[in-house]
């Protein structure tokens, strides 16, 4: 698949638009997925990529690298296929994170997991 969009890019790190991602067919099987992998989702009018949050039986949450943009909330019996990104092929060579943006990542996590704890 060819990458679309800037929406899996954030301060010049990520899936930029353009690059080509290499990618495996999985079953559409909730168990296979894994939480924090990058999927591409084919559904009956478009193809979109996007990092899974989490699953169920009948839905599967996917947000954005890019905190901009809302999470997704995709019912299962609208998927045809899906995809996981196992690689990509890009012409970006991405600089090296700050220490103010790796901060920011670990802090993140952290309330994720604290929000996880108080659910």
């Amino acid at each position: 698949f060819t990458m679309s969009g800037s929406e899996m890019e954030y301060h010049q790190n990520g899936l930029h638009h353009g690059d080509i991602l290499l990618c495996e067919n999985i079953e559409l099987k909730v168990k296979q997925l894994k939480r924090g992998k990058v999927y591409t989702l084919v559904f009956n009018n478009k193809i979109i990529t996007r990092r899974l949050l989490k699953s169920n039986t009948k839905h599967l949450e996917l947000i954005t690298d890019d905190p901009n943009y809302e999470s997704l909330l995709v019912p299962k019996k609208a998927l045809l296929e899906i995809w996981e990104v196992k690689g990509v092929y890009s012409t970006y060579l991405n600089p090296p994170k700050m220490i103010e943006e790796r901060v920011m990542l670990l802090e993140n996590k952290v309330e994720t997991l604290l929000k996880q704890l108080d659910a």
